[in-house]
């Protein structure tokens, strides 16, 4: 939901988080002058994104699922009607034609894709509605009672401890719901789809912990090599020159590395798109199984890898990949007792979700436009 995570929503329509967007659309214009490689040209610039122009593109596609177009008047109608009432209006406003120029339209492309992956998957199944929309309700609250935690707990620091009113917190409600609503939904329908492992299952909460004992401590670090396929201000897919230079440089990268990989690191400091780790060699440090800090995407590959073995590319929201797994540490160690058998069973639920998810947009052939 970065991803997460995003991510991965609720002022009233009218009270939208303008300043939120401003301090996005800031660091966006930052990153692409860290990316521009500074020469000039005297020919005309060619488009390199494709942007929404809001209400022009109504009809645009923006994913596919299933063989089924969806256009991005579609996502903004169903986000309307599940998340945001008025967001249609809104987005007729100076305010509301900001989205289009931050990475959140990019953001709710990718979820909306998924849910409509997952939707499919519940009709598929047979499962009945009204448990869907009470698991759906039940991931909101859950949802916006850590975030208006986080809220709270950073209006502390800056020495804001008055109690809110009723109003302040409908207020925060409807903020959440709007930005954040589709991500919420999408958590929703994983936990319809897979539901709590029952804690009082010996048999397979041992055979799990047994079989994925690493991923309670574990720790793994590997080197990276990111090009950027997306535009680093709006995460819209790149075309024309900048999407052949992003396949150029692909190509380059194959060609460059090593078959055993004892090149990784150095071909990282020369070619690796990411500005923080590029000059260590592409050096990740403590990864987590299942890590809220990184793209699933990256800790699936690197958790799969034995130490040593390289493996890519392949595709995450920040770009394309390639990784070296360099080494696994241990840091912490539990006995298997009663006490982390709750961590246990809320560990393969994830991880059941996760895999999930990642089959479905497999199944159901989803493809981003956008």
């Amino acid at each position: 939901m970065l991803y997460r995570a995003l991510f991965e929503s609720h002022v009233p329509t009218r009270m939208i988080h303008t300043r939120l967007l401003t301090v996005l659309l800031t660091a966006s214009c930052a990153l692409t002058a860290v990316a521009q490689d500074g020469s000039a040209e005297t020919k005309p610039k060619q488009e390199t994104t494709q942007k929404i122009r809001w209400p022009n593109d109504e009809a645009r596609v923006i994913c596919v699922v299933a063989g089924t177009k969806h256009t991005v008047g579609q996502m903004i109608d169903y986000v309307e009607k599940q998340h945001w009432p008025g967001l249609r209006k809104f987005l007729e406003l100076p305010a509301g034609r900001l989205y289009f120029k931050s990475p959140l339209i990019a953001h709710w492309v990718r979820q909306y894709a998924d849910i409509q992956a997952l939707r499919l998957e519940a009709r598929e199944r047979e499962m009945e509605q009204d448990k869907i929309d009470e698991l759906l309700s039940e991931s909101l609250k859950i949802g916006f009672a850590m975030w208006s935690e986080r809220y709270w707990a950073e209006r502390a620091k800056q020495g804001i401890t008055a109690e809110p009113t009723q109003q302040t917190i409908n207020n925060l409600l409807t903020r959440f719901q709007n930005e954040f609503g589709l991500e919420t939904e999408l958590g929703g329908w994983l936990a319809a789809l897979v539901p709590p492992v029952p804690v009082d299952n010996e048999n397979v909460i041992r055979s799990y912990y047994t079989d994925n004992a690493r991923f309670f401590g574990g720790r793994v670090t590997i080197s990276h090599i990111l090009l950027r396929h997306r535009d680093p201000r709006t995460g819209e897919l790149l075309i024309g020159r900048d999407r052949r230079e992003h396949l150029r440089k692909l190509n380059r990268v194959r060609a460059q590395l090593e078959e055993d990989g004892s090149n990784f690191e150095e071909v990282a400091r020369l070619v690796s798109e990411d500005p923080q780790t590029a000059s260590e060699g592409g050096m990740m440090r403590n990864i987590e199984r299942f890590d809220p800090k990184l793209p699933a995407a990256l800790c699936r590959a690197a958790w799969k890898l034995t130490d040593g073995e390289m493996f890519g590319p392949f595709e995450s929201a920040f770009g394309t990949h390639f990784i070296k797994r360099l080494s696994y540490k241990h840091t912490s160690y539990a006995l298997y007792t009663d006490i982390i058998k709750p961590k246990i069973a809320a560990t393969m639920r994830k991880h059941l979700q996760e895999d999930l998810l990642f089959l479905s947009r497999d199944k159901f052939k989803i493809e981003l436009k956008y």
